[in-house]
C-alpha cells in the first residue's frame, strides 16, 4: 500500500494487475549518494521508471475506434523498489549535472534540511546555468520557527547562518558548492498534495518573486 517510505519520500504502491513497472538502469546515478539520501543503502539502483500493460494506450487511430495499445513507456520519474512499493524520488529532467557528476535533487535538500534552523519539507534544490556557463546548485531553503505558544528565542537562527550552515553542510558531504537564499516562510512553492515546486521555485528566485531573507 501508500505510504511514507522514508525521509518525507512516499512509497505509491504496488502495481495493479495488469500493469508492469520496471526501473531501467540509470549506471549515471551512483547508489551510494542518491540511495543514501533515503536510507535505502548501496546496491539498490535508482531507475526511470517503465510502464507497460492493457491499459497503457494511446488514443484511438479513428474517430470512435478502439485505443491503441503502447509498447513500453518510459514516463521520465526515477524511483526505487522498497519492500515491493514504488518510492518515486524526482524527475529525470529535474537531475543537476555538476562536473560531470548527476545529483539527485531530494539527496541535495535532505542533506541541507538536516541543518539546525532550516525548516524541513520547506527546502527546494535544483540546477542553474552559472554566468560561467556551468550548472549550479541552488538550494532555497525556508527558516524554522518555534510552535505557537512557545517561550524564549525561536529555534531558527538567523537567516544568515542558517544560508551559511546549508553551503558548508553540502559542500561537506557532496563536494559541491551550492549557491543558498533562506527565504521567508511560507514562500517555497507546492502543489495542493504538498509535491514541491522545484521549476516554479527557480523561476520565482530568478523573477525576484521570492522573499529572500540571506543568501550565501
Amino acid at each position: 500500500g501508500r505510504g511514507l517510505a522514508r525521509d518525507g519520500l512516499v512509497a505509491v504502491g504496488t502495481p495493479l494487475a495488469g500493469i508492469d513497472v520496471t526501473l531501467e538502469p540509470r549506471p549515471d546515478l551512483p547508489d551510494a549518494p542518491a540511495l543514501g539520501a533515503v536510507g535505502v543503502g548501496v546496491g539498490v539502483g535508482v531507475g526511470e521508471v517503465v510502464v507497460s500493460g492493457t491499459a497503457v494506450c494511446g488514443p484511438p487511430a479513428s474517430p470512435g475506434g478502439a485505443p491503441v495499445p503502447l509498447g513500453p513507456v518510459r514516463t521520465g520519474d526515477l524511483a526505487f523498489w522498497d519492500d515491493g512499493r514504488l518510492v518515486v524520488c524526482g524527475r529525470s529532467k529535474e537531475l543537476i549535472i555538476v562536473g560531470g557528476r548527476n545529483l539527485v535533487p531530494a539527496e541535495v535538500e535532505r542533506i541541507a534540511q538536516g541543518v539546525p534552523g532550516a525548516r524541513p519539507g520547506r527546502v527546494v534544490a535544483f540546477g542553474r546555468r552559472s554566468g560561467l556557463g556551468t550548472e549550479e546548485v541552488v538550494v532555497v531553503a525556508e527558516p524554522a520557527s518555534s510552535p505557537p505558544g512557545a517561550t524564549g528565542p525561536p529555534d531558527a537562527a538567523r537567516p544568515a547562518d542558517v544560508a551559511r550552515a546549508v553551503q558548508r553542510r553540502v559542500h561537506a558531504e557532496l563536494d559541491v558548492r551550492p549557491r543558498v537564499a533562506v527565504v521567508a516562510p511560507g514562500s517555497v512553492p507546492k502543489t495542493s498534495s504538498g509535491k514541491l515546486q522545484r521549476r516554479l521555485c527557480g523561476e520565482l528566485l530568478a523573477g525576484g518573486g521570492l522573499d529572500v531573507l540571506a543568501t550565501a
